[in-house]
C-alpha cells in the first residue's frame, strides 16, 4: 500500500523533524506550516524556544528495494548506471575492481545529484539534510 507519495510525505516530516534538531529550535508550527491543534498544547508551549542542544545523528538502514524508492538508488540492471557510490553499468560493473570503484570510479555529490537528473527521479528530503 506504500507508493511515492506516502513515502514523500515521510521523508517531508522527518526533514521537518531532523532540521528542527539540527537548528536547536523547538518548532514555530506543524510540519505542513498549519498552527498547533488543540491537543498540541505541549509542542505551543514551547514554540520558538531554544532546545537544550543542537544535535542530529542519523542512519538509515534499508534495503536495495526501499533505497530504490526513497533515494532513487538505480536498479542492478539500469544502463545508466546500477550502482549509488560509483559508475558501474551492467556493461563494466565485472571490470572494475574494489580499489578502482573506490578511488576511481566513486560518485561525488554533484555526479550522484547529475545521474538521478539523467534518469529521471527527484533528490529525497532526507539526501538534503545531507550537506
Amino acid at each position: 500500500m506504500i507508493g511515492a507519495p506516502t513515502i514523500k510525505a515521510m521523508c517531508e516530516i522527518i526533514h521537518w523533524s531532523l532540521d528542527c534538531l539540527a537548528k536547536g529550535k523547538f518548532p514555530e508550527a506543524r510540519h505542513d506550516g498549519s498552527p498547533w491543534l488543540a491537543s498540541d498544547s505541549n509542542r505551543k508551549a514551547w514554540k520558538g524556544s531554544n532546545m537544550p542542544g543542537k544535535a542530529v545523528l542519523l542512519q538509515i538502514r534499508s534495503d536495495w528495494d526501499w533505497n530504490q524508492k526513497v533515494f532513487g538508488a538505480p536498479q542492478w540492471n539500469e544502463l545508466k548506471s546500477c550502482c549509488w557510490l560509483c559508475a558501474a553499468k551492467p556493461d563494466n560493473w565485472k571490470a572494475l575492481s574494489q580499489n578502482m570503484a573506490r578511488l576511481d570510479q566513486s560518485l561525488d555529490k554533484a555526479a550522484y545529484l547529475e545521474l538521478l537528473r539523467e534518469r529521471g527521479k527527484e533528490l529525497a528530503r532526507l539526501d538534503a539534510l545531507c550537506r
